[in-house]
């Protein structure tokens, strides 16, 4: 009997190819919902606090990422909340009862200073803002509604898209010495299960702003497109 050894070669690794602009696998690319430019808020902005594991996890494919290709620096901020990242073994315990427990207004402020003069808390005074924060529940108010002016947010919002306008005019200033009607939206950012966890630990400060959730926007796309999304 003889045997013939032959040597396979390995065969070439498979590349995923991603977007260039939006820097996501090719599959799964948002480019097209996108603005041409980052937008660029002037009578409002957005303030996204971040669970730790969202940051961790989704470096691509998260809010993160997203949020700074349709807005501007100036108009977006993003806080990750680190409460109960690092644990190590011996103080995993305590680390989660940490993680867990209702912070005051002081805690949450020494935590996030932006956070507390966004909300206007005692001790971090910040221009007239008003708060927003975007999580379902009693009281909270569709977002149009909270913003004001509907129609001509909407409108301007998806004129700005599609020709790519660095400013929404809808949030436009008037001028600089009068900073009443500016908005400051605070998103919390993470899976259903971490977001509430962010709202029960610093609820003691954001329940000074006005509840809002997104409505009548119609069937979402994003279903679709994270049943296909990679695991990274």
């Amino acid at each position: 009997v003889h045997v013939v050894s032959m040597e396979l070669e390995p065969e070439p690794e498979q590349r995923r190819f991603l977007c260039q602009g939006c820097q996501r696998p090719s599959a799964v690319c948002v480019c097209t919902a996108l603005p041409s430019k980052p937008l660029q808020l002037r009578r409002c902005r957005v303030l996204v606090l971040q669970h730790w594991r969202e940051a961790a996890r989704k470096k691509v494919m998260g809010t993160g990422p997203l949020v700074r290709l349709c807005l501007d620096s100036s108009s977006v901020r993003i806080l990750v909340d680190e409460v109960g990242r690092g644990a190590g073994a011996l103080d995993r315990k305590s680390a989660s009862a940490s993680a867990t427990r209702s912070l005051d207004e002081e805690e949450t402020v020494a935590l996030h200073p932006e956070l507390g003069r966004a909300l206007g808390l005692a001790g971090s005074p910040m221009p007239r803002l008003q708060p927003l924060v975007m999580f379902p529940g009693k009281g909270a108010v569709p977002l149009e509604q909270a913003l004001g002016s509907v129609q001509t947010h909407a409108e301007s919002a998806m004129v700005a898209a599609r020709t790519g306008a660095a400013t929404v005019s809808s949030c436009s200033d008037d001028g600089d010495g009068d900073s009443d009607g500016r908005r400051v939206l605070i998103v919390l950012d993470g899976t259903w299960q971490q977001a509430k966890k962010l709202w029960r630990r610093h609820h003691a400060a954001l329940a000074s702003a006005q509840r809002v959730v997104i409505v009548g926007c119609g069937a979402s796309r994003f279903a679709a497109i994270r049943r296909r999304e990679p695991a990274l």
